[in-house]
């Protein structure tokens, strides 16, 4: 937030120029002050019909000017046409919720403003909820919205306002933080979604067009944790190979991820670590089960780079799995690492979590550190079926490598950290784990106790 309109400075003096096609006297930053200067409404109209045509303004500060509607209207419209200047300050103007209805039209069609300061007016919840109606429709530009002074503005309201802009503002933060994506604690929402893909989008096809290493970088680690209104259909918008459409629970899986041909592949490494039932004795098989499709490889891998994936505490549910294993099963993060899904509300389906570890075990083998900790709806049925499917892969790996190098084979095995640490998982999911580690599964670190 911003305080009150600055000091009126002088026209002329140090630093300024005077352009011909506008008559306009511009800082060297292209900052133009009227602070105070356009009393009158001829003036105002006078000012608005140069603006449409000052190509060399970046910075337009009309604070402490009395601006009537007319002269407001022609602001408006001048700007519309404009598409240099982003930073406008209306500090004390005296705006009311019929002014910011004459802004919200100019900012629907103006694609260049980002910051916009209406401190110090006299403004509503009427004429928030009309600015926050444009942010929410077409526009995509206004990144910071000063709102300070006004003093029937309530703090909810104001509060609306926030997602909105954050959305606007995400491209520009994922562009710079890349390759590391750090987006913790950040209040994502769903409509935060497609914003953060489409930055990675941005990423891959500069990627793909050839250039410059530095000029475009594809993200190594994502973390997203402690966002937890972002949900099952925030992670669709993100990884879901599909991102705009709901599951299609009816289609089938892919043939090399049906059901009995995960099943077959599974029963190579050991028919004991698939039949342990719950007491590690019993024949009950734990099924992949019937889930939604694999779309298909998309365009751009967007995070063919990625190794390391926080997704802690977002409000994860068994549809975001399914949205989840879908970019798994397409090819994304095939070079993942590290996965964290910690604090979550997936596993009351079981079928999800056995398609996960069914793609897991086809597309991720090089995972070393998983966790699930403390997603106390897992149970020991969805436990199973994501050991049953995952795990006998990476014991057969574990073996293959630990053979192919005798005397020394335990040491080159880079083992796998597990964390289903305050979770329902319980007997079952200990007799695959222990069915595993006989298979060849080295495990460096296991955690199944009710606190990590």
């Amino acid at each position: 937030a911003r305080g009150g309109p600055p000091p009126a400075t002088p026209v002329s003096g140090g630093g300024e120029e005077e352009h011909p096609d506008g008559g306009l006297l511009v800082d060297a930053d292209g900052r133009l002050d009227l602070s105070g200067r356009l009393p009158s409404e001829e003036l105002q109209l006078m000012a608005s019909d140069l603006l449409s045509a000052a190509a060399h303004v970046r910075a337009l500060v009309l604070s402490a000017n009395a601006l009537t509607n007319a002269g407001l209207i022609h602001l408006a419209a001048a700007l519309t046409r404009n598409r240099s200047i982003s930073t406008l300050a209306l500090c004390g103007c005296g705006l009311h919720d019929a002014e910011a209805a004459a802004l919200s039209k100019m900012l629907s069609d103006n694609v260049a403003l980002s910051d916009i300061d209406l401190a110090d007016n006299g403004l509503t919840d009427a004429g928030v909820a009309t600015l926050a109606e444009v942010l929410r429709g077409s526009n995509r530009s206004v990144r910071l919205l000063g709102l300070k002074g006004n003093a029937s503005i309530t703090p909810t309201a104001a509060a609306s306002l926030d997602p909105l802009l954050l959305r606007n503002r995400l491209a520009g933060v994922v562009a710079q933080q890349m390759p590391e994506l750090m987006l913790c604690n950040a209040r994502l929402e769903p409509l935060h979604a497609p914003a953060i893909r489409s930055a990675l989008l941005n990423a891959a096809e500069g990627l793909r067009q050839g250039m410059p290493p530095g000029a475009s970088v594809l993200p190594t680690s994502i973390d997203l944790s402690e966002n937890p209104r972002l949900g099952d259909a925030g992670v669709r918008g993100i990884f879901g190979v599909r991102p705009d459409i709901a599951d299609e629970s009816a289609a089938s899986l892919p043939p090399a991820l049906q059901p009995s041909g995960l099943r077959k592949k599974v029963l190579s490494v050991g028919a004991a670590i698939v039949a342990a039932g719950p007491h590690g004795g019993g024949s009950r098989r734990v099924s992949a089960a019937a889930t939604p499709p694999l779309v298909g490889p998309l365009v751009h891998r967007l995070l063919s780079r990625t190794t390391q994936l926080a997704l802690d505490g977002v409000g994860i549910g068994d549809e975001g799995v399914r949205a989840f294993a879908e970019a798994l099963g397409a090819g994304e993060l095939a070079q993942l690492r590290e996965l964290s899904l910690c604090r979550n509300s997936m596993g009351a389906d079981a079928r999800v979590l056995g398609h996960l570890g069914a793609v897991l075990a086809e597309n991720c083998v090089g995972i070393r550190e998983f966790r699930l900790s403390r997603c106390a709806r897992l149970i020991d049925e969805s436990a199973c079926a994501l050991f049953s499917n995952w795990l006998p892969t990476v014991a057969c790996a574990h073996s293959k490598l630990a053979r192919a190098a005798p005397g020394v084979g335990a040491r080159v095995v880079e083992p796998l950290h597990l964390f289903v640490g305050g979770t329902r998982a319980g007997d079952g999911a200990c007799a695959v784990l222990a069915a595993s580690l006989g298979a060849g599964l080295c495990l460096g670190t296991l955690s199944l106790g009710t606190h990590v």
